[in-house]
């Protein structure tokens, strides 16, 4: 949004959360329409659940089985869009194109990946990308396999697909309204979805760095932080439901 001298009349993060703001409207139409859901929504409630999956908080006030096959799509890539940030998507678009960001967008995707130059940017940009790709499609074929003896080909593919976006980008939205926990006792899929969730947790400068530099020497800091962090919180979150749960027959104990 540059003016007639060239400068920017919004700051990079107020252009970013324009972009974002545009996303969640665009869903929100789109989650509105007729053939979007069984039963219809009100703005309100499509306006909630665009900014959730944008957001990638999972909060819903309407059950995502209420939505068609088009909404639920229309989630999922809501979710990827929040989860890779939409400038990546923008940065890899420019790049097949071949085309190259000019000076207004290169100031907006600096701020967006935290890079000071354009090498850099399109660098991380493809890095992000293929990082995605590559853990997604390992969750993908692997839940698949594990849904596929209780139901057909067509629904374990897209049982996979919904569940693989939704784990990996932490977006926490589900097909049912009881969740995953019809497969409390399935260890395939709760290892699968678990692995998901902290991978993509852990951000993907982080497993960039740990593609790079295979040494716990070499990465830096900020990651062996971040890994510290995440290891400690879920041993400590995991002995504390343990001992508070353990002789609860609703949730541990019978299973």
């Amino acid at each position: 949004m540059p003016n007639n001298n060239g400068h920017l009349w919004l700051s990079p993060p107020m252009i970013l959360a324009v972009g974002f703001l545009f996303l969640i409207a665009t869903g929100s139409s789109l989650l509105k329409l007729p053939f979007a859901t069984i039963e219809s929504v009100s703005w309100l409630e499509a306006a909630f659940t665009a900014t959730s999956a944008v957001t990638v908080t999972g909060l819903a006030v309407v059950d995502t089985a209420n939505y068609t096959y088009f909404g639920q799509l229309v989630i999922i890539v809501l979710i990827q869009f929040g989860g890779l940030g939409f400038m990546t998507f923008a940065v890899l678009a420019f790049f097949s194109l071949q085309r190259r960001l000019n000076l207004t967008s290169q100031k907006i995707a600096r701020e967006a990946f935290a890079e000071t130059s354009f090498s850099q940017i399109t660098n991380t940009a493809k890095s992000v990308f293929m990082i995605a790709i590559c853990v997604e499609m390992i969750g993908f074929i692997g839940l698949t396999l594990c849904f596929l003896p209780e139901m057909s080909w067509g629904q374990a593919l897209y049982q996979g697909f919904f569940y693989t976006i939704s784990a990996f980008n932490n977006a926490g939205f589900a097909l049912s309204s009881d969740s995953l926990s019809g497969y409390v006792d399935h260890a395939g899929i709760n290892f699968i979805i678990t692995s998901l969730i902290i991978i993509g947790g852990l951000g993907f400068l982080v497993i960039k760095d740990l593609a790079d530099n295979r040494s716990w020497h070499k990465i830096n800091i900020n990651t062996k932080l971040i890994l510290v962090s995440t290891l400690g919180l879920n041993l400590i979150a995991f002995m504390l439901f343990w001992l508070l749960e353990h002789n609860n027959p609703a949730t541990v104990t019978n299973h």
